[in-house]
């Protein structure tokens, strides 16, 4: 996701601000496919890699999204 051409990770600036572009994108968009389609790649594919590059991406996404979403749900 968060990868440059040949596969290198990107720099944590780099990743924070595109985790919180994609966390504004869930906490906005009225869309439910596009949410679901963040949320899936996020829970399925960063959340339990065993890359700690891409849980590290998964924990930024996840401090910028927090914020922005109820704590309703979080209850």
């Amino acid at each position: 996701m968060l990868n440059t051409i040949k596969g290198k990770t990107c720099s944590l600036p780099v990743k924070k601000a595109g985790c919180e572009k994609l966390a504004q994108m869930i906490a906005t968009k009225s869309n439910y496919v596009v949410r679901q389609l963040i949320h899936k790649t996020m829970m399925t594919g960063l959340a339990v890699s065993r890359s700690s590059q891409q849980r590290q991406t998964f924990l930024l996404f996840m401090e910028q999204l927090l914020p922005l979403i109820s704590s309703v749900h979080f209850t």
